[in-house]
């Protein structure tokens, strides 16, 4: 059975072009998404990225994740990156810090784009807070430590209940 590609779908209502569609959702979409090349310089960001660097798309734009991230916090994720630049669709969370000083958990998920003939040539990248989620995850992990401390040196009788 022979895969059939869906044709493209129109454009939502109000937008005149595919131009004005990736403007509206650069600038409008709350995410932090971005688009690098195989030199790990940025070609594409929403507002909500640059604002997390205090920065405008515009001059974020043909840095590398390098310059833009720091030497700390791009030793960190860089195995993620290389793994994406060879191929391999990347999900990873980890310790992030915005530009305003806070610190968060990030979801960053990470997929190739490739060319006709299947050369990677970027990978689009985005990121999700995840602070709520992770506070929920450490809860659990202390909540379970602590039933399996008292299950360890409760008396039988009490396990057996």
């Amino acid at each position: 059975m022979s895969a059939t590609k869906t044709p493209p779908q129109p454009l939502p209502e109000p937008f005149a072009d595919a131009g004005e569609f990736l403007e509206a959702f650069a600038s409008s979409n709350g995410g932090l998404i971005s688009y690098f090349d195989t030199e790990e310089r940025v070609r594409f960001a929403t507002a909500a990225l640059a604002e997390w660097f205090g920065s405008t798309p515009g001059e974020i734009s043909g840095r590398t994740l390098r310059e833009l991230h720091g030497e700390p916090a791009y030793a960190i994720f860089s195995p993620w990156i290389r793994r994406a630049l060879a191929g391999e669709a990347v999900q990873y969370e980890r310790a992030s810090r915005h530009d305003d000083g806070r610190s968060l958990w990030i979801s960053v998920s990470l997929r190739p784009h490739r060319d006709a003939a299947g050369k990677v040539v970027g990978v689009f990248s985005c990121a999700l807070e995840v602070n709520e989620l992770k506070r929920t995850h450490d809860a659990l992990g202390r909540a379970l430590e602590e039933i399996a401390t008292h299950m360890e040196n409760t008396p039988l009788a009490v396990v057996e209940f």
